[in-house]
């Protein structure tokens, strides 16, 4: 780098759209190369960016943005088998999920039990994810047998 080659200052671009921080770069004879990360800020907003803000550096330099693309897959499916749907509601919902219940007949596990869930435990999902939350309920008896019915015939 030359002595006399003027230096630009990074400019604050976090909580910017991409548009806007490509133009704040740009006054300051800056150029943007967008990079996309997992974040909590809206989509294509800046999160952050490198160097960061105040840093100097020679026209035409590029600066990484870091632009968010939303939440990424952040946890995973707990384990709530053998929970009542209560417990497995409130361990989803902790977790970020949204609890679906769904009834399915079973001879071996207590009724109201849960038995599993469908994405099974230990998936990853972005958060707010539906979880189908599989609970036991006891199958209903079979229906007697019907004795066929019996014709009186007119000889009583």
């Amino acid at each position: 780098m030359r002595i006399d080659e003027e230096l630009f200052a990074v400019p604050h671009v976090s909580g910017l759209s991409v548009l806007e921080a490509h133009e704040a770069l740009q006054a300051e004879h800056l150029n943007a190369m967008d990079e996309g990360t997992a974040s909590d800020s809206f989509v294509g907003t800046v999160v952050a960016s490198s160097p960061p803000e105040g840093d100097q550096l020679v026209a035409n330099s590029f600066v990484t943005l870091f632009v968010s693309t939303g939440h990424g897959p952040t946890g995973m499916v707990p384990i709530v088998a053998g929970l009542d749907l209560a417990g497995a509601t409130a361990a989803l919902d902790f977790e970020g999920y949204v609890a679906i219940p769904k009834d399915q007949e079973s001879f071996t596990v207590p009724s109201g039990e849960v038995i599993g869930t469908v994405p099974r435990a230990g998936t990853s999902l972005f958060p707010g994810a539906l979880v189908t939350v599989i609970v036991a309920v006891t199958p209903l008896p079979p229906d007697p047998p019907r004795k066929p019915p019996v014709f009186i015939g007119p000889d009583g």
